[in-house]
């Protein structure tokens, strides 16, 4: 897996594998926790993966096919003070 830093902007762009997403119930954070771990069991042994590049920056992560052209999913940083 590589990893390459932009020149201007700062974004770090990284491979990695794609095996799915799921949603997390708003609810109290031991059942979040419970949820997430849950989920994420299921999803190591999961045998579909894509090859994706993620896109890392002050904005947020954007998730693009192998080729860095075609935007899959994006999902902005908040600030939280």
């Amino acid at each position: 897996m590589g990893e390459a830093k932009g020149k201007e902007d700062g974004t770090v762009t990284r491979s990695a594998e794609y095996v799915g997403s799921f949603p997390v119930d708003d609810c109290c954070l031991d059942e979040q926790i419970k949820q997430l771990h849950a989920q994420l069991s299921t999803l190591k042994a999961c045998r579909q993966r894509r090859p994706v590049a993620l896109k890392f920056s002050l904005k947020g992560v954007k998730m693009y096919d192998e080729d860095e052209v075609t935007l899959l999913m994006a999902h902005a940083l908040r600030r939280v003070s």
